[in-house]
């Protein structure tokens, strides 16, 4: 099936609702590998916790505010905020697959102490870090989307990405014709607003006048036939002469 421009809306608004819930699981993941562990916690599973809040700001943004107030939209902002995302949720996943990945989850650790727990904490960790990276994937599907649909509006710089309409799921829309002065919206039918005039040129025509000119010419030419008289004549009657 081709990706074209008018599917990315659509595919995007997809992905940002699978976004959303393996976000909401690594989150939770995060806050319970911390939990787990009294009077202490490993700085990734902070940092997890930390890129899980930025996420559902970003999908906050991304998905009601260009539905409700699209004058807020801001097609930089969205396309800058995507590959925040990525790189947030990559660095999580690496950072935590490098400290929790080789911890084995045997040691239970003492009863007593910070080290409550290890071993779930450890395992809740782990599952962390298969969830991130599950993210991350998807977040490189919505940034391919994203980027796709704001090229043509690079290629006119940085405002036409800053000004350029942003769809439900932070994909930008088609650059609009930009038009002096507000108004009413254009009729895109026939390029004329509502109850907007054509001014024409010269006076004014009757588009009637033709024809009633030419039945009122003809009527008085029928009344001259009957009364045509030539000038200085006189009319002589027709005698015959006998002889």
């Amino acid at each position: 099936m081709p990706l074209t421009s008018e599917k990315l809306p659509r595919y995007t608004e997809l992905v940002r609702y699978v976004q959303t819930g393996l976000a909401l699981l690594s989150w939770c993941l995060a806050i319970s590998a911390v939990a787990l562990i009294s009077g202490g916690y490993w700085s990734t599973d902070a940092y997890g916790i930390a890129v899980g809040i930025l996420t559902f700001i970003f999908l906050f943004y991304v998905m009601f505010v260009p539905a409700r107030y699209p004058k807020y939209a801001n097609g930089m902002a969205a396309v800058a905020g995507e590959l925040l995302m990525n790189v947030f949720w990559f660095t999580s996943f690496i950072a935590s697959a490098a400290q929790r990945g080789p911890e084995t989850c045997t040691d239970r650790g003492f009863n007593r102490g910070w080290l409550k727990d290890w071993g779930t904490s450890c395992k809740v960790a782990k599952a962390y870090i298969a969830f991130a990276a599950i993210t991350w994937l998807f977040f490189i599907f919505s940034s391919t989307f994203v980027m796709m649909s704001a090229m043509p509006h690079f290629n006119k710089g940085a405002s036409g990405v800053v000004n350029a309409p942003v769809n439900v799921g932070g994909t930008l829309g088609a650059a609009v014709a930009s038009t002096e002065g507000e108004g009413e919206p254009r009729d895109l039918e026939d390029n004329l607003q509502p109850e907007e005039t054509v001014q024409v040129d010269g006076p004014e025509k009757d588009l009637s006048e033709p024809e009633a000119t030419q039945v009122t010419t003809q009527v008085e030419a029928d009344q001259d036939l009957g009364t045509v008289k030539m000038p200085d004549e006189t009319y002589q009657p027709y005698t015959s002469e006998t002889k």
